[in-house]
Protein backbone atom coordinates (compact mmCIF):
# COMPACT_ATOMS: atom_id res chain seq x y z
CA UNK A 1 0.00 0.00 0.00
CA UNK A 2 1.02 3.30 -0.92
CA UNK A 3 1.46 6.07 1.47
CA UNK A 4 1.97 8.82 -0.87
CA UNK A 5 0.29 12.56 -0.57
CA UNK A 6 -2.73 12.44 -3.26
CA UNK A 7 -2.46 13.81 -6.44
CA UNK A 8 -4.35 16.59 -6.40
CA UNK A 9 -3.97 17.21 -10.30
CA UNK A 10 -6.33 14.59 -11.25
CA UNK A 11 -9.64 14.65 -12.02
CA UNK A 12 -11.26 12.79 -8.93
CA UNK A 13 -13.40 9.47 -9.73
CA UNK A 14 -16.79 9.73 -8.56
CA UNK A 15 -19.29 6.59 -8.95
CA UNK A 16 -22.79 6.98 -9.14
CA UNK A 17 -24.94 4.30 -8.02
CA UNK A 18 -28.93 4.37 -9.38
CA UNK A 19 -30.99 1.80 -10.55
CA UNK A 20 -32.61 3.93 -13.59
CA UNK A 21 -29.69 4.01 -16.34
CA UNK A 22 -31.31 6.65 -17.85
CA UNK A 23 -30.61 8.54 -14.45
CA UNK A 24 -27.12 7.71 -13.76
CA UNK A 25 -26.32 8.27 -17.37
CA UNK A 26 -27.73 12.22 -17.37
CA UNK A 27 -26.05 12.81 -13.88
CA UNK A 28 -22.72 11.00 -15.18
CA UNK A 29 -21.82 13.00 -18.50
CA UNK A 30 -22.92 16.61 -16.39
CA UNK A 31 -20.33 15.21 -13.52
CA UNK A 32 -17.89 14.61 -16.45
CA UNK A 33 -18.62 17.79 -18.02
CA UNK A 34 -18.19 19.72 -14.85
CA UNK A 35 -14.55 18.14 -14.65
CA UNK A 36 -14.92 14.90 -12.40
CA UNK A 37 -13.85 11.38 -13.88
CA UNK A 38 -17.20 9.53 -13.54
CA UNK A 39 -18.68 6.11 -13.35
CA UNK A 40 -22.34 4.44 -13.44
CA UNK A 41 -23.61 0.94 -12.53
CA UNK A 42 -26.70 0.19 -11.24
CA UNK A 43 -27.17 -2.24 -7.82
CA UNK A 44 -25.25 -2.39 -4.81
CA UNK A 45 -23.45 -5.65 -5.90
CA UNK A 46 -22.07 -3.82 -8.80
CA UNK A 47 -20.96 -1.27 -6.57
CA UNK A 48 -19.44 -2.77 -4.42
CA UNK A 49 -17.00 -4.97 -6.73
CA UNK A 50 -15.94 -1.39 -8.32
CA UNK A 51 -15.20 0.11 -4.82
CA UNK A 52 -13.03 -3.09 -4.03
CA UNK A 53 -11.10 -2.66 -7.82
CA UNK A 54 -10.43 0.81 -8.15
CA UNK A 55 -9.44 2.43 -5.11
CA UNK A 56 -9.48 5.84 -7.20
CA UNK A 57 -12.77 5.86 -6.20
CA UNK A 58 -12.90 8.66 -3.96
CA UNK A 59 -17.02 9.76 -3.77
CA UNK A 60 -19.82 7.70 -4.35
CA UNK A 61 -23.81 9.27 -5.05
CA UNK A 62 -25.96 6.66 -4.70
CA UNK A 63 -29.72 6.92 -5.15
CA UNK A 64 -31.29 5.82 -1.27
CA UNK A 65 -33.43 3.49 -2.53
CA UNK A 66 -32.41 0.96 -4.91
CA UNK A 67 -33.54 -3.28 -5.81
CA UNK A 68 -31.75 -5.65 -4.18
CA UNK A 69 -29.99 -3.07 -1.61
CA UNK A 70 -30.20 0.55 -0.43
CA UNK A 71 -28.07 3.20 -0.60
CA UNK A 72 -27.48 3.40 3.36
CA UNK A 73 -26.89 0.04 3.37
CA UNK A 74 -24.01 0.27 0.56
CA UNK A 75 -22.83 3.55 2.58
CA UNK A 76 -22.23 1.08 5.67
CA UNK A 77 -20.42 -1.28 3.06
CA UNK A 78 -18.19 0.74 1.54
CA UNK A 79 -16.94 2.41 4.91
CA UNK A 80 -16.21 -1.11 6.08
CA UNK A 81 -14.38 -1.81 3.16
CA UNK A 82 -12.34 1.22 2.94
CA UNK A 83 -9.56 2.39 5.18
CA UNK A 84 -8.53 6.44 5.42
CA UNK A 85 -5.50 5.20 3.06
CA UNK A 86 -8.42 5.03 0.24
CA UNK A 87 -10.97 7.57 1.81
CA UNK A 88 -14.62 7.76 0.49
CA UNK A 89 -17.15 10.14 0.78
CA UNK A 90 -20.93 9.15 0.46
CA UNK A 91 -23.64 11.74 -0.78
CA UNK A 92 -26.91 9.65 -0.96
CA UNK A 93 -30.01 10.96 -3.17
CA UNK A 94 -33.71 10.74 -2.56
CA UNK A 95 -36.85 11.36 -3.73
CA UNK A 96 -38.51 10.67 -1.01
CA UNK A 97 -36.89 11.85 1.89
CA UNK A 98 -37.85 10.87 5.40
CA UNK A 99 -37.28 12.19 9.39
CA UNK A 100 -35.82 8.63 9.46
CA UNK A 101 -34.21 8.62 6.33
CA UNK A 102 -31.82 11.37 7.40
CA UNK A 103 -31.32 9.75 10.86
CA UNK A 104 -30.42 6.44 8.85
CA UNK A 105 -27.97 8.55 6.82
CA UNK A 106 -26.02 10.00 9.84
CA UNK A 107 -25.96 6.57 11.69
CA UNK A 108 -24.16 5.36 8.46
CA UNK A 109 -21.67 8.02 8.42
CA UNK A 110 -23.20 9.53 5.29
CA UNK A 111 -21.77 12.93 4.19
CA UNK A 112 -24.11 14.58 2.63
CA UNK A 113 -28.10 14.15 1.45
CA UNK A 114 -29.20 15.38 -1.65
CA UNK A 115 -32.77 15.53 -2.15
CA UNK A 116 -34.94 14.75 -6.26
CA UNK A 117 -35.12 16.79 -8.09
CA UNK A 118 -31.49 18.98 -7.72
CA UNK A 119 -29.90 21.17 -10.18
CA UNK A 120 -26.76 19.83 -11.30
CA UNK A 121 -24.69 22.93 -9.83
CA UNK A 122 -26.29 21.39 -6.47
CA UNK A 123 -24.58 17.97 -6.95
CA UNK A 124 -20.97 19.58 -8.27
CA UNK A 125 -20.85 21.96 -5.03
CA UNK A 126 -21.62 18.90 -2.37
CA UNK A 127 -19.18 16.38 -4.64
CA UNK A 128 -16.44 19.51 -4.50
CA UNK A 129 -16.87 19.67 -0.75
CA UNK A 130 -17.05 15.89 -0.46
CA UNK A 131 -13.93 15.65 -2.42
CA UNK A 132 -11.55 17.78 -0.59
CA UNK A 133 -12.75 16.12 2.71
CA UNK A 134 -11.52 12.57 1.21
CA UNK A 135 -8.99 13.95 0.08
CA UNK A 136 -7.72 15.82 3.43
CA UNK A 137 -8.45 12.73 5.15
CA UNK A 138 -5.74 10.71 2.62
CA UNK A 139 -3.32 13.07 2.91
CA UNK A 140 -3.82 13.01 6.87
CA UNK A 141 -3.28 9.30 6.68
CA UNK A 142 -0.07 9.82 4.42
CA UNK A 143 1.22 12.06 6.97
CA UNK A 144 0.69 9.56 9.59
CA UNK A 145 2.12 7.02 7.81
CA UNK A 146 4.98 8.99 7.10
CA UNK A 147 4.90 10.20 10.99
CA UNK A 148 5.26 6.63 12.01
CA UNK A 149 8.05 6.08 9.35
CA UNK A 150 10.38 8.83 11.52
CA UNK A 151 8.86 7.77 14.58
CA UNK A 152 10.27 3.90 13.75
CA UNK A 153 13.45 5.43 12.43
CA UNK A 154 14.25 7.89 15.03
CA UNK A 155 13.49 4.96 18.28
CA UNK A 156 15.77 2.63 16.30
CA UNK A 157 18.12 5.20 16.26
CA UNK A 158 17.84 6.86 20.22
CA UNK A 159 18.09 3.18 20.92
CA UNK A 160 21.46 2.31 19.24
CA UNK A 161 22.43 6.12 20.95
CA UNK A 162 21.60 4.67 24.67
CA UNK A 163 24.00 1.70 23.78
CA UNK A 164 26.92 3.35 22.35
CA UNK A 165 25.83 5.34 25.67
CA UNK A 166 26.31 2.31 28.23
CA UNK A 167 29.80 0.87 26.21
CA UNK A 168 31.14 4.99 26.23
CA UNK A 169 30.12 5.40 29.64
CA UNK A 170 31.89 1.78 31.00
CA UNK A 171 35.05 2.79 29.09
CA UNK A 172 35.09 6.03 30.70
CA UNK A 173 34.55 4.45 34.11
CA UNK A 174 37.52 1.96 33.68
CA UNK A 175 39.68 4.36 32.94
CA UNK A 176 39.77 5.90 36.73
CA UNK A 177 41.34 3.87 39.36
CA UNK A 178 42.69 5.89 42.57
CA UNK A 179 40.45 8.23 44.42
CA UNK A 180 41.27 11.50 42.71
CA UNK A 181 40.38 10.46 39.43
CA UNK A 182 37.29 8.44 40.50
CA UNK A 183 36.00 11.29 41.69
CA UNK A 184 36.96 13.48 38.36
CA UNK A 185 35.39 10.38 36.53
CA UNK A 186 32.25 11.09 38.15
CA UNK A 187 31.87 14.46 37.26
CA UNK A 188 32.48 13.05 33.73
CA UNK A 189 30.24 10.67 33.70
CA UNK A 190 27.39 13.09 35.16
CA UNK A 191 28.38 15.37 32.37
CA UNK A 192 28.16 12.54 29.64
CA UNK A 193 25.00 11.42 31.38
CA UNK A 194 23.28 14.66 31.16
CA UNK A 195 24.18 15.72 27.83
CA UNK A 196 22.98 12.18 26.39
CA UNK A 197 19.96 12.18 28.49
CA UNK A 198 18.29 15.43 28.09
CA UNK A 199 18.09 15.12 24.09
CA UNK A 200 17.30 11.04 24.18
CA UNK A 201 14.21 12.26 26.61
CA UNK A 202 13.10 14.41 24.00
CA UNK A 203 13.26 11.90 21.72
CA UNK A 204 10.96 9.55 23.66
CA UNK A 205 8.65 11.96 25.02
CA UNK A 206 7.81 12.96 21.33
CA UNK A 207 7.95 9.08 20.08
CA UNK A 208 5.00 9.08 23.37
CA UNK A 209 3.48 12.03 21.82
CA UNK A 210 3.38 10.49 17.95
CA UNK A 211 2.38 6.92 18.46
CA UNK A 212 -0.73 9.01 20.83
CA UNK A 213 -1.71 10.83 17.85
CA UNK A 214 -1.42 14.55 18.25
CA UNK A 215 -3.18 16.04 15.37
CA UNK A 216 -2.20 19.25 13.87
CA UNK A 217 1.24 19.48 16.20
CA UNK A 218 2.45 16.06 14.76
CA UNK A 219 5.20 18.33 12.62
CA UNK A 220 6.01 19.83 15.78
CA UNK A 221 6.43 17.01 17.90
CA UNK A 222 8.69 15.75 14.33
CA UNK A 223 10.87 18.25 14.61
CA UNK A 224 11.59 17.94 18.30
CA UNK A 225 11.88 14.46 17.54
CA UNK A 226 14.81 15.26 14.55
CA UNK A 227 16.31 18.22 16.91
CA UNK A 228 16.83 15.77 19.64
CA UNK A 229 18.46 13.25 17.53
CA UNK A 230 20.46 15.58 16.27
CA UNK A 231 21.51 16.75 19.66
CA UNK A 232 22.23 13.16 20.62
CA UNK A 233 24.25 12.39 18.11
CA UNK A 234 26.72 15.42 18.77
CA UNK A 235 26.82 14.38 22.20
CA UNK A 236 28.05 11.15 21.66
CA UNK A 237 30.69 12.40 19.19
CA UNK A 238 31.66 14.77 22.00
CA UNK A 239 31.46 11.69 24.47
CA UNK A 240 33.70 9.49 22.01
CA UNK A 241 36.18 12.74 21.18
CA UNK A 242 36.49 12.88 24.92
CA UNK A 243 38.24 9.53 25.20
CA UNK A 244 40.19 10.05 22.59
CA UNK A 245 41.64 13.32 24.29
CA UNK A 246 41.95 10.94 27.48
CA UNK A 247 43.74 7.85 25.98
CA UNK A 248 46.15 10.03 23.72
CA UNK A 249 49.82 11.18 24.28
CA UNK A 250 50.16 14.97 24.30
CA UNK A 251 50.85 16.03 20.38
CA UNK A 252 53.45 17.83 19.17
CA UNK A 253 53.24 21.59 20.69
CA UNK A 254 54.03 24.13 17.76
CA UNK A 255 54.22 27.83 18.02
CA UNK A 256 50.56 28.84 16.75
CA UNK A 257 48.90 32.42 16.14
CA UNK A 258 46.51 32.26 18.66
CA UNK A 259 44.72 35.25 17.04
CA UNK A 260 44.72 34.36 13.70
CA UNK A 261 42.72 30.82 14.77
CA UNK A 262 40.55 32.63 16.90
CA UNK A 263 39.56 34.91 14.15
CA UNK A 264 38.90 31.80 12.14
CA UNK A 265 37.18 30.06 14.85
CA UNK A 266 34.24 33.34 15.53
CA UNK A 267 33.58 33.59 11.67
CA UNK A 268 32.58 29.68 11.42
CA UNK A 269 30.55 30.33 14.51
CA UNK A 270 29.46 33.54 13.39
CA UNK A 271 28.00 31.88 10.18
CA UNK A 272 26.19 28.31 12.07
CA UNK A 273 24.80 30.58 14.48
CA UNK A 274 23.15 33.65 13.73
CA UNK A 275 21.70 35.97 16.42
CA UNK A 276 24.93 36.78 18.68
CA UNK A 277 27.27 39.42 17.51
CA UNK A 278 30.79 37.97 17.85
CA UNK A 279 33.58 40.36 18.53
CA UNK A 280 37.10 38.85 17.88
CA UNK A 281 40.21 40.03 19.79
CA UNK A 282 41.02 43.78 19.50
CA UNK A 283 43.35 45.06 16.70
CA UNK A 284 46.91 44.46 17.48
CA UNK A 285 45.76 41.58 20.61
CA UNK A 286 47.60 38.64 19.82
CA UNK A 287 50.16 36.18 20.98
CA UNK A 288 52.22 32.74 20.37
CA UNK A 289 51.20 29.92 22.37
CA UNK A 290 53.01 26.48 22.01
CA UNK A 291 50.06 23.85 20.97
CA UNK A 292 49.76 21.60 18.95
CA UNK A 293 47.54 23.65 16.52
CA UNK A 294 44.56 20.99 16.02
CA UNK A 295 44.08 20.79 19.58
CA UNK A 296 44.42 24.43 20.02
CA UNK A 297 41.26 24.84 17.51
CA UNK A 298 39.31 22.12 18.69
CA UNK A 299 39.72 23.56 22.28
CA UNK A 300 38.62 27.31 20.88
CA UNK A 301 35.69 25.99 19.33
CA UNK A 302 34.16 24.08 21.95
CA UNK A 303 34.86 26.74 24.46
CA UNK A 304 33.26 29.19 22.15
CA UNK A 305 30.17 26.46 21.48
CA UNK A 306 29.42 26.57 25.41
CA UNK A 307 30.11 30.04 25.42
CA UNK A 308 26.88 30.56 22.92
CA UNK A 309 24.77 27.50 24.53
CA UNK A 310 24.39 29.55 27.49
CA UNK A 311 24.53 33.14 25.68
CA UNK A 312 20.82 34.12 25.79
CA UNK A 313 19.56 35.60 22.50
CA UNK A 314 21.21 39.02 20.71
CA UNK A 315 24.07 38.61 23.63
CA UNK A 316 27.42 39.70 22.50
CA UNK A 317 30.18 37.41 22.65
CA UNK A 318 34.26 39.39 23.30
CA UNK A 319 36.75 37.62 23.11
CA UNK A 320 40.66 39.06 24.62
CA UNK A 321 44.21 37.48 24.16
CA UNK A 322 46.65 38.19 27.09
CA UNK A 323 49.52 37.09 28.82
CA UNK A 324 49.42 36.96 32.39
CA UNK A 325 51.09 35.75 35.88
CA UNK A 326 49.77 33.92 38.39
CA UNK A 327 50.72 31.08 40.21
CA UNK A 328 54.41 32.22 40.08
CA UNK A 329 53.83 31.51 35.59
CA UNK A 330 53.58 32.90 32.70
CA UNK A 331 49.64 31.93 31.11
CA UNK A 332 48.91 32.72 27.32
CA UNK A 333 45.04 33.23 27.81
CA UNK A 334 41.86 33.80 25.57
CA UNK A 335 38.91 34.83 27.45
CA UNK A 336 35.46 34.69 26.35
CA UNK A 337 32.91 37.44 27.72
CA UNK A 338 29.05 37.06 27.07
CA UNK A 339 27.85 40.43 27.27
CA UNK A 340 23.65 40.79 27.19
CA UNK A 341 22.10 42.72 24.99
CA UNK A 342 21.60 46.61 26.60
CA UNK A 343 24.13 45.65 29.76
CA UNK A 344 28.01 47.09 30.51
CA UNK A 345 31.28 44.67 29.54
CA UNK A 346 32.67 43.93 33.07
CA UNK A 347 36.06 43.86 34.21
CA UNK A 348 38.35 41.20 33.32
CA UNK A 349 39.43 39.32 36.67
CA UNK A 350 43.27 38.06 37.11
CA UNK A 351 44.06 34.76 36.25
CA UNK A 352 45.38 31.76 36.24
CA UNK A 353 41.69 30.76 37.40
CA UNK A 354 38.42 32.76 37.07
CA UNK A 355 36.95 33.76 41.07
CA UNK A 356 34.07 31.07 41.94
CA UNK A 357 31.08 33.94 41.78
CA UNK A 358 29.09 31.75 44.17
CA UNK A 359 26.56 31.08 41.23
CA UNK A 360 25.13 27.77 40.93
CA UNK A 361 24.42 29.07 37.31
CA UNK A 362 28.46 28.78 36.67
CA UNK A 363 27.33 25.25 36.03
CA UNK A 364 24.99 25.54 33.35
CA UNK A 365 28.07 26.66 30.86
CA UNK A 366 30.10 23.13 31.73
CA UNK A 367 28.48 21.18 29.10
CA UNK A 368 29.81 18.38 27.59
CA UNK A 369 31.86 20.38 24.75
CA UNK A 370 33.56 22.24 27.56
CA UNK A 371 34.48 19.69 29.09
CA UNK A 372 36.09 18.15 26.11
CA UNK A 373 37.70 21.63 25.96
CA UNK A 374 39.17 21.33 29.14
CA UNK A 375 40.56 18.19 28.82
CA UNK A 376 42.28 18.96 25.27
CA UNK A 377 43.93 21.67 27.53
CA UNK A 378 44.91 19.60 30.66
CA UNK A 379 47.02 17.25 28.44
CA UNK A 380 48.96 20.12 27.57
CA UNK A 381 49.36 21.10 31.07
CA UNK A 382 46.24 24.38 30.72
CA UNK A 383 42.88 24.79 32.30
CA UNK A 384 39.46 26.19 31.64
CA UNK A 385 37.49 27.68 33.65
CA UNK A 386 34.42 29.44 33.90
CA UNK A 387 31.98 31.88 36.38
CA UNK A 388 28.59 33.97 36.10
CA UNK A 389 28.55 37.32 38.01
CA UNK A 390 25.34 38.29 39.39
CA UNK A 391 24.56 41.23 36.49
CA UNK A 392 24.29 37.86 34.00
CA UNK A 393 27.48 37.64 32.28
CA UNK A 394 29.37 34.69 32.01
CA UNK A 395 33.11 34.18 31.39
CA UNK A 396 34.80 31.61 30.36
CA UNK A 397 38.82 31.43 30.22
CA UNK A 398 41.63 29.11 28.45
CA UNK A 399 44.88 29.28 29.79
CA UNK A 400 47.98 27.85 28.53
CA UNK A 401 51.62 28.03 30.03
CA UNK A 402 53.07 30.50 28.08
CA UNK A 403 56.26 29.30 27.13
CA UNK A 404 56.87 31.24 23.65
Amino acid sequence: MSDALPDLSEPATVLVVDDEAAVAAQLTEGLEAAGFRALACHSATEALELIRAMPEIIVVMSDIRMPGGDGLQLARDILAMRGEEHAVEIIVITGHATVEDAASAVRSRVSDFLRKPFRLATAVSALRQAVARARERRAQHARQAQMTRHLLDGEARREELDRRLAALTERLAAMGEDGHAKVAMQDKLHAVSHALRTPLNAISASADLLQAGAGRAEPDYQRILQEGITEASRAVQLVEELIIAEGRMAGEARPSEAGALLRRVLERAGATRPGFRLEPPAEGQDMTVRAPRDMLTRALELTVEAALDWAPRGATLQSHLEVLGGDGREWACVTFVVIPAGATPPALPPLPVLPAQGSSLSRNMESLGYLVARRLLERQGGHLSSCVTGLGHGMLRLALPNSA
